[in-house]
């Protein structure tokens, strides 16, 4: 359903969208994230780290009217 290089850019790779992943399951300071998915010191940039995290969460945000069904949502509450 998420077509990252249609949706976000042509550089967008699937290691980015396990990078948003990470961040939405964990949530960890930005230092925790970068360590977490590159461990050599340095390797993801504080810039590269937020704009891909950033651009995968907002394209999954918009998912939520295909994935979620209101059925489901009236069941819970």
């Amino acid at each position: 359903m998420l077509n990252p290089r249609d949706t976000i850019g042509s550089n967008a790779e699937p290691s980015h969208l396990l990078w948003a992943l990470y961040f939405l399951r964990v949530y960890p300071t930005e230092t925790n994230g970068r360590s977490a998915v590159a461990p050599a010191v340095g390797k993801v940039d504080k810039k590269t780290w937020r704009k891909w995290t950033h651009d995968f969460v907002e394209a999954i945000s918009y998912l939520e009217s295909r994935v979620v069904s209101a059925t489901l949502l009236s069941s819970v509450n």
